[in-house]
């Protein structure tokens, strides 16, 4: 069981680096659907679940991107990181 979880750790691992490559692209389609299939994998992944609110906001998806954000700090997400982009956000509404 443990060799699955280690494979599971680490297709996430690779679907989140895929979407940070595509974000940097400006292919903000593609990212996201990368961290869907990272949540999918491990929903409490709050890295992942931070870089889709990223992604939101450049989408101009401000009240998703919220919602996201929202999220991510229940998961655990660095407070100074979640605050900054609530900032962000809110900054830009």
């Amino acid at each position: 069981m443990k060799a699955l979880g280690e494979l599971h750790s680490l297709l996430a691992s690779q679907y989140h680096d895929r979407a940070i490559t595509h974000a940097r692209r400006g292919a903000w389609e593609h990212a996201e659907a990368d961290l869907d299939r990272v949540i999918s994998i491990i929903p409490e992944d709050a890295s992942a679940v931070l870089t889709r609110a990223r992604i939101r906001y450049h989408q101009v998806r401000r009240v998703s991107a919220m919602a996201e954000v929202d999220v991510a700090k229940r998961l655990g997400a660095a407070a100074v990181v979640v605050n900054a982009l609530r900032e962000s956000i809110i900054a830009d509404d």
